[in-house]
């Protein structure tokens, strides 16, 4: 029966096994100086060999051999590999969580080992047992019998309690780097006499993100088909992924703010069979790109691209801002965490896309936003002009009357003003929206701005962005002005004064007798 890739090119001995030298170093060691630890626990991401290197550990310590052990090819190690040696129990987390597979496995542990010189049991995925199961594993995992280890494995050690953690010797798995990940991968389908482009094997080494299984398993998906020579295009046909080149005009249609062109490149791309949620990681993965483009003067050799795909990448990332990089990413970010759990992806990635593309329209709107008040400012200067120019009347050269201030503005324009003083606000903390409603502008002169607001904490929440209003003012009137911030003042009930005097010589003149004073009596 055939087997998958990963299976039959799992390693035999520690030489073999891919990536982890840190921890090759540490177990050939003990090993070798008979100093093996009674308990391990194996952490790391999926596919970075802990299940094997634990069966390699298992190896080692029964192994027949006099030289180096493991040594892959002895009665005990061949068992072993065959899962038929009674002294290397493995068990699934998952499926043996619960308290009484733990009670057996603490009266199993009683017995001597049958035929090596360890009994060792392998548990994959420990986070998966339950709390009461670990405390009864508690005594049996720091003391166990002399001739008894135990290897834990699991993919997140932040679940496992701490009593768990002190007495096992941890050891964390990386992930495989992907140029070594594709070395192996290249010399595999040497070996059967496959050949690849270049650009076929560095797409499956980023997709397989680290894990020899991953990458392993889509390998074996490739060979499936049959073809003797592997392309990029087959690789993206199975990924479902979008070329560079389609992620380019997908940018450049963006960056033009061209949404109908958006959404029928998009279409294209479904149409092809392209998967949607993979759409979205190779659109952030490009603006990742665009990101790294705008630091380093050859972002091909981290982005695994040809040099003229890297250049044509640099030369768009040009015309954009980090702003506008920011916000890809972060919009994308987002529609991607939505589509994990939606029925229909691609609606959310269309919503997405059009956020994006409208950017170029919104900054026009606020172009236009902020012309307004300079034309008004300019037309009342004007009107002040021609008002100059005329005699003035008798009031106006009266010094104790107040003369008007040609840039106030009339109510409607400063509530104007103040909403798009407010909607800048918005756009660089939400949190703006809660005091909307709870200040005005009070006061509009010349050089000076009054705010107004109706609380203690509207008051504080504007002076801490005080700076930032006086600058957002600014451009949207052309004029520096200094802003002060009060608080709307409270009225409060006055008693009148002497009421109860007034009243008690009201009644005195209509008795016509002397109002009695005590000493002492307040009014």
């Amino acid at each position: 029966m055939y087997q998958a890739l990963y299976r039959t090119l799992r390693p035999e001995v520690f030489a073999h096994l891919l990536g982890q030298d840190h921890i090759v170093r540490i177990l050939e060691n003990q090993l070798g100086n008979d100093g093996v630890s009674h308990a391990y626990l194996f952490c790391g991401t999926r596919g970075t060999g802990k299940t094997t290197t634990a069966r390699l550990l298992a190896k080692g310590v029964n192994c027949l051999s006099e030289g180096p052990r493991p040594c892959g090819a002895c009665s005990h190690c061949e068992s072993i590999r065959q899962g038929t040696f009674v002294d290397v129990i493995e068990m699934d987390g998952a499926s043996n969580r619960g308290i009484d597979h733990i009670r057996e496995l603490r009266e199993s542990v009683k017995y001597p080992p049958a035929l090596g010189r360890r009994k060792v049991y392998i548990i994959d995925e420990v986070h998966m047992l339950s709390t009461e199961a670990f405390n009864a594993l508690l005594k049996t995992l720091e003391e166990p019998p002399e001739n008894v280890m135990f290897i834990l494995a699991t993919t997140e050690p932040q679940k496992l309690p701490a009593t768990i953690l002190s007495r096992c010797m941890r050891l964390d798995f990386r992930r495989i780097p992907q140029k070594l990940l594709e070395e192996r991968l290249m010399k595999i389908l040497k070996e059967r006499g496959v050949s690849a482009e270049e650009g076929a094997i560095s797409l499956i080494g980023a997709n397989a993100d680290g894990s020899v299984r991953d990458g392993l398993s889509l390998l074996d998906q490739l060979l499936a088909t049959g073809t003797r020579h592997l392309t990029r295009e087959q690789v993206l046909d199975l990924l479902g992924a979008v070329s560079s080149e389609a992620l380019w005009q997908l940018v450049d249609s963006l960056q033009r703010s061209d949404l109908s062109e958006v959404l029928l490149l998009t279409e294209e791309l479904v149409q092809e069979g392209r998967d949607v949620r993979q759409l979205i990681k190779d659109l952030i993965t490009y603006y990742r790109g665009l990101l790294l483009s705008k630091y380093l003067e050859k972002p091909e050799d981290i982005l695994n691209m040809s040099s003229e795909s890297g250049e044509k990448l640099k030369n768009q990332s040009k015309n954009m801002t980090l702003e506008e990089i920011r916000r890809g990413v972060m919009e994308l970010s987002q529609a991607s965490l939505d589509a994990r759990y939606s029925t229909h992806p691609r609606v959310l990635l269309e919503v997405a896309l059009m956020k994006l593309g409208e950017k170029e329209r919104d900054q026009h709107s606020e172009t236009k936003k902020s012309i307004q008040p300079q034309e008004i400012k300019k037309e009342a200067q004007s009107k002040e002009i021609k008002k100059e120019a005329q005699p003035q009347s008798r009031k106006e050269a009266e010094p104790n009357k107040e003369r008007p201030d040609p840039n106030a503005s009339s109510d409607g324009d400063t509530e104007d003003l103040w909403e798009q003083v407010l909607d800048r606000l918005e756009k660089e903390k939400a949190t703006f929206r809660m005091i909307r409603g709870n200040c005005k502008i009070l006061e509009i002169r010349e050089n000076r701005l009054v705010l107004e607001g109706s609380s203690e904490m509207v008051v504080s929440r504007l002076k801490g962005h005080q700076a930032f209003i006086a600058e957002i003012l600014e451009q949207l009137t052309g004029l520096p002005r200094e802003v002060e911030i009060r608080e709307k003042q409270k009225v409060e009930k006055q008693e009148p004064k002497e009421t109860v005097m007034e009243t008690v010589t009201q009644l005195s003149d209509l008795l016509g007798q002397t109002p009695l004073i005590i000493e002492g009596e307040g009014e």
